[in-house]
């Protein structure tokens, strides 16, 4: 965030905390300050670009499964993916949540950028990468087209790619979102 809320964010954001269909004490936005030192460091700096930030959101949701799905004895992930529908309720709650507040934006914080006209009075400056999310990736929940890598490193991923092809040319170390290898030219 790099500034405050917007009405509708905070419409948005009353709404689905206050939401009695969905009964989780555990459910939460956690807002962090954020900001002043940090915001020194100019952009090409660093791997993480959004230095203009008062705050970083949280969305988070945690249940425990209570339905030993899969019979071994535990409740735990596994049972998760045997029966779907354990998360599922948690999963419908905060991908709507968080389609809800950015709704103005395509679902995602968007990082403001005239090829993307819905963006020029964006409150926000894309994800932080320390919080993951493949949602952003699923252009039935991004429905702005910013891409992933925008969102997390802006107009930073090529060089961060440079960085990748030099360190880890084999791409040992990666998951869904992680910088990929430049491809050959």
């Amino acid at each position: 965030m790099t500034k405050g809320f917007t009405e509708h964010q905070i419409e948005a954001i009353h709404r689905h905390l206050t939401d009695a269909e969905y009964k989780n004490p555990e459910a939460v936005l956690q807002v962090d300050s954020y900001g002043g030192a940090v915001n020194d460091v100019r952009s090409e700096e660093t791997a993480v670009p959004q230095r203009s930030s008062v705050m970083k959101l949280q969305y988070q949701t945690y249940w425990t499964w209570g339905t030993d799905a899969d019979k071994n004895g535990f409740f735990d992930y596994r049972d998760a993916e045997k029966d779907p529908e354990i998360a599922g309720p948690h999963l419908r709650w905060i991908r709507n949540f968080y389609q809800d507040v950015y709704k103005p934006t395509g679902g995602v914080p968007a990082v403001v950028d005239p090829a993307f006209p819905a963006t020029k009075d964006a409150n926000t400056d894309g994800c932080y990468i320390n919080y993951p999310d493949v949602d952003i990736s699923d252009p039935t929940l991004n429905t702005l087209g910013q891409p992933w890598h925008q969102l997390y490193y802006k107009n930073s991923y090529q060089r961060l790619q440079r960085a990748k092809k030099l360190w880890d040319p084999h791409n040992v170390f990666r998951h869904e979102q992680s910088v990929a290898v430049p491809a050959a030219k």
